[in-house]
């Protein structure tokens, strides 16, 4: 099998995936209040006292995820043009970062009124792709210089 071929397969697949993850997140951003309202119901570890609280966190934490995957969907289009090392994905990857450090810090939040496992997972998941983001960015910023220096020499 031709492995460009795949390649370009795999890009157009994870674009897809990008979107209709997007569609989905919007989705459950809208119905939030009344899965929350369901869950805090049927699990009796969580107070009622809570809702407001986490409809909140949990918008706020859904709205930078979103804005993650539109940055992704950004970024993969720069790749199907064959143009990906540019200032606009420098961008992407930091405004990503700072996306995932928002959601790190929503989380903190939220370990206030019910710490859990899965709420200290997602502190540490984020805070790490805040990080690799923002490494990922200073590499492509590098990459970028390096290609428009070559350029200019051509």
């Amino acid at each position: 099998m031709n492995t460009e071929n795949s390649v370009n397969k795999l890009i157009y697949f994870t674009r897809i995936l990008v979107i209709f993850l997007f569609g989905c997140g919007i989705l459950t951003i809208l119905t939030l209040p009344l899965s929350i309202k369901w869950y805090i119901e049927h699990f009796e570890t969580t107070s009622k006292d809570y809702y407001f609280a986490f409809v909140l966190i949990f918008a706020f934490c859904g709205a930078m995820a979103l804005l993650i995957l539109w940055q992704l969907k950004k970024m993969l289009d720069t790749v199907i043009t064959n143009d990906c090392f540019v200032l606009s994905n420098v961008v992407s990857l930091k405004k990503m970062s700072a996306y995932s450090i928002l959601i790190t810090i929503a989380m903190i939040v939220r370990c206030f009124f019910t710490p859990t496992f899965t709420a200290a997972c997602m502190v540490l998941t984020f805070f790490i792709a805040s990080l690799f983001s923002r490494i990922l960015a200073m590499v492509f910023e590098s990459a970028v210089n390096y290609k428009n220096e070559n350029d200019l020499t051509i």
